[in-house]
This record gives structure tokens, C-alpha cells and sequence, in this order.
């Protein structure tokens, strides 16, 4: 592999330190830090990188010593080791290895702005893998220098840190590094992938080899979380309780509806009502022509005054929901759709104190209103479920054809 266009090689250790440079974990380094930082010669901790500014580092001519008392160092782990508390942060779920699909572009977003220098809240810098001198490896793998940890080497071990020395980034690199450390207020202008590799999908294409190199795939599931959410209120169940293992077989027990299907019944569900609107001057005239208020006038009205036969039947089909001599039983399950279709015509005209009291509808007129009324209300059902399937087949075969466009 040769050497990275994020790094230039540095061997001549009688060179100043810089801030940027990547030094390795050699024995005499983790022997310092054994015995002022040993919490840090755990083999997590694959390298370190000179965070101090490289003008406090020079030598100077008199002492041989640097302005900086201190050297400060950050530390580098394997991005493979951090990746799944990054992609946790970006896709949790709240089950374990679990991570919901839906996120699953903000994850690739987050990866390319890590990569191309661009994460300022977690303090990462990316160093991408690259050998030295063919067979002694630095950075053998991606790997970040995490900034928000850092340790300080006094002056005196500089030559140890100079041995240690491998690699160091290139200046704009070094500057970026520097901008991070010091939160500064300008952007240092660093290419991207893209334009290092004159390729558009140049930052797609290393997120994709970061998550394919990390085994994520075999780590975690992906997994939508709106669905997941859904399923587990549908079946009450707690989420706390679904583990990677058995989210399967609990999706599969617990199958969601057709998204489809159930936004062709709430338009169904319409339909019937706008059905029974188109239908209710044949309703109401139906009724009338069927001798069904003429029958009240005769039996069921006060007998003083001429009653309008229009009044009369809306007033009939209001009193039909509030009577008592409504027989529901005799009606049996229709009743309930009877009744949502009588809400359907025009009620307000009522006639306060035209019925006697107690009104006594004859059992031939409430059973003529019923028969037409449920007559009615199966010729509407049946025209609302011909377009609710009609819609369905409309719906899926748009899905199917999006879904074929995208592949």
C-alpha cells in the first residue's frame, strides 16, 4: 500500500516535532507512559498524534529545548472499535444491535463527515490506513484520533517522542488538525475525497468499504423503527423485551397491515359517505312515493292543520334515531349501518310537536324504511369496496412501478 495522500513520510528524527505527527507505540514511549500514564500502553490505543502547536515545538538553538514545557499528545484507536457506539448515537432503536434502517443514510452522512474532516462535536480526526517502508506498518487500519483525549509528556523525553515518529500529515491536514484542537473560527479549506479523487461517489464508496470492513452488517440489524414501533404498540409489547435474536420471528408473529390496503379502506370508508350523499333525493323520494308519510299523516299526526309531506318525512327519519319504538334486535347487525345512513340526509328540518306522544310508528312503515333504507345502504358499500379495490390495484402497481424505476 503506498503512503496515503493525507500524510508525508517522516524519517529523519533529528527533525522538529510538528503538530500532525503520527507516532507509534514503541517500547521506550510506553515505557514513559507506564510510568506516568499507564492507563494509556493499553493496546486500544494504537498510536498518538502531536496535538501541540508546532510553532511551540521548535527547538531552540541556545537550550536545545522547545518553548512548550509539555507535549501533548492525542490518541488514536481502530475506527472499527468506536464505530458502533457512532452509529448507535446516529440509529439507536433502544434494542440492542439493533439499528433503525430508516437512519441508516445519516449514518453514511455522519461517516463522510468524518472522513473528510468535517466532525467538530465528537472531536474525531480520520487517518486513513497506510504502511511505511513496505513492511513496517503504521495505521494499519482506518483509524481516528480521538482529540477530546489527550495526554502531556514533559519537554525532556522530545527525543523519545522523535524516535517514535512514523508519519506526519501534509500542512492543510495539519491545519485542519490544528483548527479542530484549537475550536478556532475559520474554516481550514481541505479537499474532500471527492475532489481528491475527482469521483462523486468517492466518500460514498469509503463509507460503504467502513461499514462492509467493520462486519456491521453481521454486528447489527437494520431495521425500520417507525415499523418496529408500530408492530410493538399494536401487539403491547415492550420494546425492552425484543432482543436481535428474536426480532425476527417477533415481526413475523406480529404483521402490520398493508400500508396500501389501509389507506384504500379510510378512502373507502369516505366513499360510502359520498355515496349515500348522491343517493339521498332517491332515498328521500323513495320513501315518499312509497306511501311511508302519507301513512304517518294518517296515523301518527295530530290531526289539526295540512303537514307538507317533505317536512313530515324528514321529521320522521330524525324521531327514527331518538324513538324508543324502534325494534334494533329485529334489525339485527344492519342496524347500526341503517342508522349511520339516515345521518346522512339532511335531519335539521325537523318539526317540533308534530308527532303525538308517545309516537307509535306502525310496524308496516319502520319496516318499509328499513328494507329501503339498508337496500340503499348495500348498493353504497357495495360501490365504496368496487373502489377501494379498484385503488388498491392503482396503489401497488405505482408501488410496483416506483420500485422497478429505482432498481
Amino acid at each position: 500500500m503506498s503512503i496515503h495522500w493525507t500524510y508525508c513520510e517522516q524519517n529523519d528524527a533529528s527533525a522538529d516535532l510538528q503538530q500532525g505527527d503520527i507516532i507509534q507505540r514503541e517500547s521506550a514511549l510506553l515505557e514513559i507512559l507506564q510510568d506516568c500514564h499507564s492507563y494509556f500502553c493499553d493496546p486500544r490505543y494504537t498510536g498518538f498524534i502531536v496535538l501541540s502547536q508546532s510553532c511551540d515545538l521548535v527547538r531552540r538553538n541556545s537550550t536545545g529545548n522547545p518553548k512548550a514545557q509539555y507535549i501533548t499528545l492525542g490518541v488514536i484507536r481502530e475506527l472499527d472499535s468506536v464505530i458502533a457506539k457512532i452509529l448507535n448515537e446516529t440509529c439507536h432503536t433502544g434494542i440492542e444491535n439493533v439499528l433503525d434502517s430508516d437512519r441508516k443514510d445519516a449514518a453514511i452522512e455522519q461517516l463522510k463527515k468524518i472522513i473528510n474532516q468535517n466532525e467538530q462535536t465528537r472531536g474525531i480526526f480520520y487517518l486513513h490506513p497506510v504502511q511505511v517502508n513496505g513492511n513496517r506498518s503504521v495505521l494499519a487500519t482506518r483509524s481516528i484520533a480521538m482529540l477530546r483525549v489527550s495526554i502531556a509528556l514533559r519537554r525532556q523525553h522530545y527525543e523519545t517522542i522523535c524516535q517514535a515518529r512514523r508519519l506526519s500529515l501534509i500542512d492543510s491536514y495539519s491545519a485542519k488538525l490544528g483548527w479542530l484542537v484549537g475550536n478556532l473560527y475559520s474554516r481550514i479549506a481541505t479537499k474532500d475525497w471527492e475532489d481528491r479523487e475527482e469521483s462523486p461517489e468517492a466518500s460514498k464508496t469509503q463509507c460503504d468499504r467502513i461499514l462492509e470492513e467493520s462486519n456491521v452488517d453481521n454486528k447489527f440489524k437494520w431495521q425500520n423503527l417507525k415499523i418496529l414501533r408500530e408492530t410493538a404498540k399494536a401487539s403491547k409489547t415492550n420494546l425492552n423485551s425484543i432482543t436481535k435474536d428474536n426480532l425476527e420471528d417477533f415481526l413475523k408473529s406480529h404483521p402490520l397491515p398493508d400500508k396500501i390496503e389501509v389507506a384504500a379502506k379510510y378512502v373507502s370508508r369516505q366513499a360510502v359517505d359520498i355515496y349515500f350523499k348522491t343517493m339521498e333525493t332517491a332515498i328521500t323520494d323513495e320513501i315518499r312515493t312509497s306511501g311511508v308519510a302519507r301513512s304517518l299523516i294518517q296515523s301518527c299526526l295530530k290531526p289539526e292543520g295540512d303537514h307538507d309531506e317533505s317536512k313530515v318525512l324528514k321529521g320522521y327519519i330524525r324521531a327514527i334515531r331518538n324513538s324508543t319504538g324502534v325494534n334494533r334486535e329485529s334489525i339485527g347487525l344492519n342496524f347500526n349501518l341503517i342508522d349511520h345512513a339516515i345521518q346522512q340526509i339532511d335531519l335539521s328540518t325537523y318539526i317540533a310537536g308534530t308527532f303525538t306522544t308517545p309516537c307509535s310508528i306502525p310496524e308496516d312503515v319502520r319496516n318499509k324504511t328499513v328494507e329501503i333504507l339498508s337496500r340503499r345502504f348495500a348498493e353504497a358499500m357495495k360501490g365504496a369496496r368496487d373502489l377501494e379495490q379498484k385503488l388498491i390495484s392503482r396503489l401497488k402497481n405505482e408501488a410496483d412501478f416506483r420500485k422497478q424505476i429505482k432498481q
